[in-house]
């Protein structure tokens, strides 16, 4: 079975089971190969499926240590942001002005 059709399954297999970070993946890859067939008309075959798809792990693999330390811890779902709102550099409308006097 060719390599995209493997993916198209195991996109619609990520689907039933709802697994989100998987079916996210596998729709990158997916996506990257219709570009690829789209920018040069052409239907990819499975060893050039292959050369994009380590072309896609070398550009993540370079660009890992780039990103500053901070950035790549994940926070958890429902987890607040540790960074702080930036104060409005507006003055506050002039009937609240009035109240704070």
């Amino acid at each position: 079975m060719p390599l995209k059709s493997d993916l198209t399954s195991a996109m619609k297999e990520a689907m039933r089971a709802k697994k989100k970070a998987r079916l996210g993946a596998i729709r990158l890859m997916l996506s990257e190969i219709k570009r690829v067939e789209v920018d040069e008309r052409i239907s990819v075959n499975d060893q050039r499926v292959l050369s994009i798809l380590d072309k896609m792990v070398k550009q993540r693999r370079d660009s890992i240590p780039r990103r500053p330390r901070t950035l790549r811890r994940l926070r958890r779902p429902g987890e607040p942001s540790r960074r702080l709102p930036r104060p409005s550099r507006r003055p506050p409308p002039a009937r609240v002005r009035r109240r704070l006097s």
